[in-house]
């Protein structure tokens, strides 16, 4: 963009010392080069289309309020850039902060699986967003937050069921579900058979 110095000039209400500092503000923290994605470039672009656009207008009317009008959309323009930015940041994290979380998180499904299922919990517990968590199972794994926490049930559920006699509605209790009938459901997703039927498979294959 190439500003003409009638419009750094300022004029208007905007006192041109009020706009640099409003200007250094927000373009302080942002680097020399930005890439952004295709939404975000779509957004500057309709935003930079705009002000061209408005420029013209400056011939009809009365150019002391145009160019108020394209200081403020110079302004929000660069309020975009910052936004789009410190997004992009914050989804560049530190390699060795994201497996930490990771390791965290493992250790809380290995202490709590049976007593919390949902990747809210986690998160919470580790003072982070369900998609910063989910970013960091990804990242260190290739599956999700909500897979990994599943996996440890289905896991815990099978030994349950081949090293123990107790009934499956016990386990299901044992395991955090409210009703045997959501564990049913939950095991048949993932095992492709029920309890029931995995139990006396694996019995079979042991006495055989």
């Amino acid at each position: 963009m190439l500003l003409r110095p009638e419009f750094i000039s300022t004029p208007g209400p905007i006192s041109p010392h009020t706009f640099n500092v409003r200007v250094k503000e927000v373009t302080q923290n942002l680097p020399c080069h930005l890439i952004l994605s295709a939404r975000e470039q779509g957004i500057m672009a309709q935003s930079i289309g705009q002000m061209r656009e408005d420029t013209e207008l400056a011939l009809e009317g009365d150019s002391n309020e145009i160019n108020a009008l394209l200081h403020h959309q110079f302004f929000t323009l660069l309020l975009r850039l910052s936004i789009a930015y410190g997004q992009n940041k914050s989804a560049r994290e530190d390699p060795s902060t994201s497996m930490q979380r990771y390791k965290a998180f493992k250790d809380l499904v290995e202490k709590y699986h049976a007593s919390w299922h949902q990747v809210t919990w986690y998160a919470n517990k580790l003072g982070c967003s369900e998609k910063s968590l989910t970013r960091s199972t990804v990242q260190a794994t290739g599956v999700t937050a909500k897979n990994i926490i599943t996996s440890r049930i289905n896991l815990e559920a099978k030994r349950l069921l081949v090293n123990s006699t107790a009934p499956v509605a016990l386990i299901a209790e044992q395991l955090g579900f409210e009703e045997p009938t959501h564990f049913v459901k939950f095991f048949k997703r993932q095992a492709a058979c029920t309890p029931g039927e995995f139990r006396r498979n694996q019995w079979e294959m042991k006495l055989s």
